[in-house]
Formats: structure tokens, C-alpha cells, sequence
């Protein structure tokens, strides 16, 4: 509990509740682990995903307003994205698709062309244990990268080289939303940019919903050990009802990494 009570804002929400039901309450702070689940009364919050219409919708869609649109071509061309196009019809599906460079460049220290090679090496290898369906999307520069490390990572993942000017995003997507609902994306990126490409509030959102509950973020510390945070499978409002009890976010105000998210709760239920 933050000092000597609840901020004035929870304070509000808990008497509205508290108030207007002749129930007692016990009110606890609490966190709520990536798969929903609530570490004071154990129970599951309410988990959210795409339904398939709106996966399916979202995968027809994507291509048409977003892939195809002409601007992306002005860093890449036509044939490499067909050739990637048929690449991934022919090699799909795929259950986790990396970005390699920037999983690579999670490495904190001095960055040389081992050095990062080794570091996505470290990545695959760990991605390689959940399963043998990883593709890993590079640059044609990182086809330099010592041989020996790069030689490993194939064996371990099937590997596509973009041009260096290529904007990877849209590959990334694309190759998960063609290896079906179950396939997850890994990477840092946020991708905001290429969510205000998709132009239609509709696709917007069915893309927001599905990147929620489909990207790993890569966690790294200071000595460049990474840890994989799982998709977020829950919705940040307000659940519950009378009978079960609720569960209040509300915001700290401490600043978060880019890729956290708000997780501070307030668990209430009867008291008993």
C-alpha cells in the first residue's frame, strides 16, 4: 500500500463500491501476471483475443491496405517482396517470427559482428527449445557475420535476408498472420508506425488486439540477459461483478518501459 492509504482516486472507486452494496469488502493491492491471473485472490481475469472472423479478417486485409500500399516499395522492391511471398507460402507455418536485428542488437555492450551474431544465437537457441517452426528475419549485411555463429542459427531456425533499406515490420507481420492464429512475433519494436499505415479504425484495432496477444517482447538487463515477456492475454479495465468481486487498475504514475504494461490493481472482494 503507497503511504498511509489509497490515492484519492482509488479511495473514490473502492467507496463507490463499498457504498453502494451492503457487503463488506477487503480491498488489497495486487499484480497480475501475464496470463491473468491475480497473485492475491488467484483467480483469472477475463482474457481477450481475436475472434477467428476477426483473424481472418485481419489477415485478408493486411496485405491489400498495408503491405501493398505503394510506399513500401520505396525502400524495397517489388521482386524481393515476392520472392518473400512465396518463400513464406512454401516454408509456412511458422510458430515464432523474430526479428534478428533487432533481437541482435539487444546485446548492451560493444557491438561487433560476433558479438551480435552471438546474441541472436543465444535467442534462437532459446526460441529452438519451445519449437523447431522459428524463422528469423535478417538483413543481407548480417549474411557477413561470422559464418560459424550464422551456420548454427540455420540449423536451429530457417533464416530470410531482407535488403538493408527494407522496412521489416510488414514482413514480420505478414509471415504470422500467414502461419495462422497460434503464430507469435518477437521483437521490440512497438510498431506504431506501421499501425497508423493500416488507415481503417476497424483493422486498426483488430491489429492492436492481435499484437497484444501475440508479440514477445524481449527483456534484456545491463549484462545482456534477455527474458521473453509473454503476450499480455488480459484486458487493462475494470472486471468483475458484485457477486465475484473486481479488479481496478489504476496508474502509479511511474514511468514504464516502452513495453510494459499498467500493473497495478486493485483486487476487492467479500469479505468473509
Amino acid at each position: 500500500m503507497r503511504g498511509n492509504g489509497f490515492e484519492e482516486r482509488e479511495k473514490i472507486t473502492c467507496a463507490a463500491l463499498v457504498l453502494n452494496h451492503p457487503n463488506k469488502w477487503n480491498v488489497s493491492h495486487a499484480k497480475i501476471s501475464r496470463k491473468g491471473k491475480c497473485n492475491s485472490c488467484k483467480s483469472i481475469l477475463k482474457l481477450v483475443d481475436l475472434s477467428n472472423e476477426d483473424f481472418l479478417e485481419l489477415s485478408d486485409n493486411f496485405l491489400e491496405r498495408s503491405v501493398k500500399k505503394s510506399d513500401i516499395f520505396i525502400n524495397t522492391t517489388r521482386k524481393e517482396f515476392d520472392q518473400y511471398i512465396k518463400f513464406i507460402n512454401t516454408h509456412k507455418p511458422f510458430e515464432f517470427v523474430l526479428d534478428g536485428l533487432n533481437a541482435a542488437h539487444t546485446f548492451a555492450g560493444v557491438k561487433t559482428p560476433k558479438t551480435l551474431a552471438v546474441q541472436l544465437l543465444r535467442i534462437v537457441d532459446r526460441l529452438s527449445k519451445y519449437s523447431d517452426k522459428v524463422l528469423v528475419l535478417g538483413r543481407y549485411h548480417m549474411q557477413r557475420w561470422p559464418a560459424s555463429i550464422m551456420s548454427k542459427i540455420s540449423h536451429k531456425a530457417t533464416l530470410f535476408y531482407t535488403s538493408n533499406s527494407s522496412q521489416d515490420d510488414p514482413y514480420m507481420v505478414y509471415a504470422a498472420l500467414a502461419s495462422g492464429p497460434e503464430a507469435l512475433i518477437v521483437s521490440q519494436d512497438l510498431m506504431r508506425d506501421h499501425i497508423a499505415r493500416l488507415d481503417d479504425p476497424k483493422l486498426i484495432w483488430q491489429f492492436k488486439r492481435w499484437q497484444q496477444t501475440h508479440q514477445i517482447y524481449l527483456s534484456v538487463d545491463e549484462d545482456s540477459k534477455f527474458k521473453f515477456l509473454e503476450p499480455l492475454r488480459y484486458s487493462i479495465n475494470i472486471q468483475g461483478s458484485m457477486s465475484e468481486g473486481w479488479h481496478v487498475p489504476y496508474d502509479d504514475k511511474i514511468i514504464l518501459d516502452p513495453y510494459e504494461e499498467l500493473n497495478n490493481w486493485l483486487c476487492i472482494h467479500k469479505a468473509t
